[in-house]
């Protein structure tokens, strides 16, 4: 078997693998240099979060369709523009990475603006300590609507950019409501978010 057959064989697992890998290195380095001190209650929050990462996986694992399986499938159909125009395979993996960034991008757009998807979607938003991420994941979990309403993207913020939708630093978000949902559910008519007494 040569490397890419395997690679399609145990995709998915190699994507799951390199997931839990990061995330590896980087609960590690938020212990040993964090980027931000106080009390984070890590031993209540980060089983939780862990059993909605499980719930998620377990979900995708379901579905009829992954994207590899999309692919051997067109791939055996003669399906697709890759399978059309001859690239270099540089070309082919830096249009693919781009395509799924956009899926992953207008995914997550439509669970914060279809309102059955946000009632799901919005647990993502009660842990208000973001102890491991990035700084533009850290505005878009602003309790400021406006915020929350950006930097979709997973990893490449291309999408966003292109679309009016990316947020490089926090402009109200830390203003007085911080971080998640918990604290605020709607915008005052000032458009700042509407702060519950927990806050």
């Amino acid at each position: 078997m040569n490397a890419a057959d395997w690679i399609l064989k145990h995709g998915e697992n190699l994507q799951i693998a390199g997931f839990f890998s990061i995330l590896a290195v980087l609960v590690v380095a938020e212990r040993l240099a964090p980027r931000r001190t106080g009390a984070m209650s890590r031993t209540r929050r980060w089983p939780v979060n862990f059993f909605l990462t499980f719930v998620n996986l377990a979900a995708m694992s379901v579905l009829p369709v992954s994207f590899i399986g999309a692919a051997l499938w067109a791939e055996s159909h003669g399906v697709g523009l890759l399978h059309r125009v001859a690239l270099p395979p540089i070309g082919a993996v830096a249009i693919t990475l781009l395509v799924r960034a956009f899926i992953s991008f207008f995914t997550h757009y439509l669970n914060h603006m279809v309102p059955l998807f946000w009632r799901v979607h919005r647990v993502h938003y009660l842990d208000t300590e973001l102890d491991v991420t990035r700084d533009s994941h850290r505005v878009h979990h602003s309790a400021w609507r406006p915020e929350t309403n950006s930097n979709f993207g997973a990893v490449l913020p291309i999408w966003d950019g292109s679309s009016g939708r990316f947020a490089p630093t926090l402009a109200m978000g830390t203003n007085g409501c911080g971080w998640g949902w918990t604290r605020c559910e709607a915008p005052t008519p000032s458009g700042r978010c509407g702060c519950s007494a927990a806050s």
